[in-house]
């Protein structure tokens, strides 16, 4: 007789068990914290200045070569060049157009006032910061007369 008390204890001590857990399983599980994944930055253009220098015998203009470094078209942009040696130096803003990612453009520039051998010309593209670009910091580029 003692036997089957404790057989009929552990049927229903196993009986209650396996009805907690399905009594747990019934249970809604709370949404917990959402998975957050963060995007990729935005490709962005990049112009840098490659090359520069005077055209043929003029004193005021000259030609300079502008790269999109940047893995996306660029828009249009300003070119501003000055003179950073002599007294009354010169100076220009020039208009350029878009330029494709990883393509150059050849932009022809004028002082308003004429340049002596051995001046340093100063360029900065973009020099309004009007376009958003990967680097900001390698716009610039310098070079003698």
């Amino acid at each position: 007789m003692k036997s089957m008390t404790f057989a009929l204890l552990a049927a229903l001590a196993i009986g209650s068990t396996q009805m907690a857990v399905a009594a747990e399983r019934a249970k809604p599980v709370p949404a917990g914290p959402q998975l957050k994944l963060k995007a990729p930055p935005a490709a962005k253009p990049d112009f840098v200045i490659q090359h520069a220098s005077a055209i043929g015998g003029s004193d005021t203009q000259f030609m300079v070569k502008i790269k999109n470094a940047g893995a996306v078209n660029s828009p249009g942009a300003l070119l501003q060049a000055s003179n950073a040696t002599g007294v009354a130096p010169g100076n220009a803003t020039v208009p350029y157009p878009s330029i494709k990612a990883g393509q150059f453009i050849w932009v022809k520039v004028e002082l308003n006032k004429p340049a002596r051998k051995g001046d340093r010309i100063l360029l900065f593209a973009d020099h309004n910061n009007a376009v958003a670009e990967v680097k900001e910091s390698n716009n610039k580029y310098a070079f003698n007369w």
